[in-house]
This record gives C-alpha cells, sequence and structure tokens, in this order.
C-alpha cells in the first residue's frame, strides 16, 4: 500500500500464483481492467483483496474474472462512476466493502453466494430490490447507513429479503425511508435480528405489530424521526 501506484498493468501477477493476500490501498489507482488479477489459471488463489482509498472510478465488467476463492473485497473510498461488474466470479465472498464510493445503486449477486458482511453506506444509493439480496441467504450484517434511500422495489414478491433467517444487524439510518418501506422490507420475516437501526428517516408512525416477531432484537433505533 501507499506506493503511488496508479496503474495495474505494472503489477505483474502472472509470477505469483499462490498469492493470497493483496494490499494496494492508499494508492492512485483509477481504473480495473477486465482480468486485472488474472494469474494464468482459471482460479487464483487471493483471498483478501484491499483497494480502498485509491481514485478507481471505472471497473470493467469482468475485472475481478478468476477471483473465486477471494473472501474480502474492500473498495472504500473511492469515487466510482460505475460500478456494473461482474459479481459471478464470488463464489466464495465473505466480506464486501464500499463505503463512500459515489454509488447510486448495488450489484447483485446472480447466484448464492455465501457474503455475510455486506457495508455500503456514504452512497447516494436511492432504490432497494429484492434482487439485491435474493441470493444471500448468508448475509449476517448489512450497512446502507448514510444513503438517499426513498424506493423500495419489489416485484411478485412480498418481502425484501426472500430468507433472512441469518440476518442479525441492519443498519438504514440516514436515510429517506418512511412508515409505508417497512411494510415492504417486511421486518417481522428478520426473526433473528439483534440490532436495527432506523434512525435520521422520515418513518411519522409505527403498527403495533411491526416488530411483535423480533424476540431476539436488543436494539432498535428509531431516534430522530417526524
Amino acid at each position: 500500500s501507499n506506493t503511488n501506484l496508479k496503474d495495474l498493468e505494472f503489477l505483474s501477477l502472472s509470477k505469483l500464483r499462490y498469492l493470497k493476500n493483496l494490499d494496494l490501498k492508499n494508492n492512485h489507482i483509477t481504473f480495473l481492467r477486465n482480468h486485472s488479477f488474472f494469474t494464468g489459471i482459471q482460479s487464483c488463489f487471493l483471498v483478501f483483496l484491499d483497494l480502498s482509498f485509491n481514485k478507481i472510478k471505472f471497473i470493467e465488467r469482468d475485472a475481478f474474472f478468476c477471483l473465486r476463492n477471494l473472501e474480502t473485497l474492500n473498495l472504500n473510498e473511492n469515487f466510482l462512476v460505475t460500478s456494473d461488474f461482474s459479481m459471478t466470479s464470488f463464489t466464495n465472498l465473505a466480506h464486501f466493502f464500499t463505503t463512500n464510493c459515489n454509488l447510486n445503486h448495488l450489484n447483485s449477486f446472480s447466484r448464492e453466494n455465501p457474503l455475510k458482511l455486506l457495508i455500503s453506506s456514504q452512497n447516494y444509493i436511492t432504490t432497494l430490490s429484492e434482487d439485491y439480496f435474493q441470493y444471500l441467504k448468508n448475509i449476517y450484517l448489512i450497512d446502507l447507513s448514510f444513503n438517499k434511500i426513498s424506493k423500495i422495489q419489489l416485484i411478485g414478491v412480498t418481502s425484501l429479503f426472500k430468507n433472512p433467517i441469518r440476518l442479525r444487524y441492519l443498519y438504514l439510518n440516514n436515510n429517506l425511508l418512511t412508515s409505508n418501506h417497512l411494510y415492504l422490507i417486511n421486518v417481522n420475516s428478520i426473526i433473528n435480528l439483534i440490532s436495527f437501526n432506523l434512525s435520521f428517516n422520515n418513518i411519522s408512525y409505527l403498527n403495533k405489530q411491526m416488530f411483535n416477531k423480533l424476540e431476539k432484537l436488543i436494539i432498535l433505533d428509531l431516534s430522530f424521526n417526524p
């Protein structure tokens, strides 16, 4: 990290096939081309990749091709203009960080994934759709705080989360959510939720049965709502 690296073309990984941890944070990388981390074998051994605190604006669709063993991807503090890169390579991804990246939407996983931590706070995300979460059966923590979420889009389903039995921590504070959005989220379906932060939203009323099935809930923050 902190090497003033600007382009990954100058970082040859072809001789580093067994590399597991790669720390590239705090550099000047602006662009991730297709196959940026390809080592010459179909599935490299990289487990941890930190690209935080760079200047990344563009990530091509297959930039993360072959990273089937990757467990942690940190893209925090970048300037993503587009983030429509493919998530299909990530079959073992457990921790995904995209805080303060200028994002206006989440990337959808197209197959079942072991993701446990999804942290995408301090962005410009406006809409949540069930497409984002339908394959995340192992998700444990979701942090989407400090965004601009004002719409929840459901198509042919009645809940934002398909199977949220492992979800324990949900942070949606500092958004533009209303009482109606809570019905679409179907809060009572998240039966194992421990901590739920809804502070600094536009929630003006609550149905008395809104949280009645959350028997494990320890922390509920509804402060600074109308």
